[in-house]
């Protein structure tokens, strides 16, 4: 009857007790194979094709050589590529181990450190692949993660040269920035200097007013040599009143009047009190 096939369009709360069970909403034999194939229950599919298109694709996508994609580290457990999918299984038994010995005290089967700097994870997501990684939000954190775990200076550096030709575009990067902060914080003075090299080949001026650049220049300054970020520092201080009114080149002013020398204070000093009355009316320079 007419009435019974609006019902079973848009069935009401009293109508839904009336419907025959023939016209009751099945799922399709594509959404059963799709299911199946991705080890998900069938009701997850419940909500139409919108998921099945999207999940087909990226098994399509995936195929084989998935382990060389970076952003299949982002994917559900039951998408992921079956050796990071097993690298992770390895790295969170190999954390409940840990846990188990650190909160109880039992007899079991210890992990040494060597058994979890060279977990099968490592491998696959760092090696000759620092510089990708960073550029990624999750990545980011997992280079900066291994650098605070690396055993030594050495091995730090080793992490940070893979950077080497990349310093000014990992300064303007959202998450790779964070990356370089991480090196200039961990690593020693003369293991950065490659990163005011690569600096001074581009153009300081704009560095200092970039949003995620004038972070690295800061840093830099705190922790470098005074004689090491020298010209570095020059060319910030050569306009002294138009930096320090600007929304980003007033944090890097600010922090050589903090980390420069006696001459830096003294220069910046003299800039303030001359051009008082234009910082003051600023939002950025009082």
């Amino acid at each position: 009857p007419f009435w019974l096939n609006i019902a079973a369009k848009h069935p009401s709360s009293g109508d839904r007790k009336l419907l025959p069970s023939r016209c009751a909403i099945r799922k399709s034999p594509r959404d059963e194979m799709l299911a199946q194939a991705t080890s998900m229950p069938a009701a997850s599919l419940d909500a139409g094709h919108s998921r099945a298109i999207p999940v087909k694709a990226l098994l399509d996508r995936l195929g084989s050589g998935a382990n060389s994609l970076s952003w299949s580290s982002y994917l559900p457990d039951e998408l992921q590529p079956p050796a990071l999918r097993a690298a992770h299984l390895q790295t969170a038994s190999n954390f409940c181990s840990i846990s188990a010995i650190s909160h109880w005290g039992e007899e079991i089967e210890e992990v040494s450190s060597e058994d979890l700097q060279g977990s099968p994870l490592d491998d696959l997501q760092l090696e000759g692949r620092v510089w990708s990684l960073s550029k990624e939000a999750h990545g980011c954190r997992q280079v900066q993660t291994a650098l605070d775990s690396a055993p030594s200076d050495a091995a730090r550096e080793a992490l940070a040269l893979e950077l080497r030709g990349h310093v000014l575009e990992a300064c303007k990067c959202p998450h790779a920035n964070h990356v370089l902060q991480k090196m200039i914080l961990l690593l020693p003075a003369s293991s950065l200097q490659f990163i005011v090299d690569e600096l001074m080949a581009g153009v300081v001026a704009q560095m200092v007013r970039h949003k995620y650049g004038c972070r690295i220049i800061q840093r830099l300054v705190e922790h470098c040599r005074a004689s090491q970020v020298q010209k570095l520092v020059e060319i910030a201080l050569k306009d002294i009143p138009t930096l320090g009114r600007h929304p980003y080149g007033t944090y890097v002013i600010q922090n050589i009047l903090q980390h420069g020398t006696h001459e830096h204070r003294r220069r910046i000093l003299a800039a303030v009190i001359k051009g008082i009355r234009v910082l003051g009316a600023e939002s950025n320079g009082c």
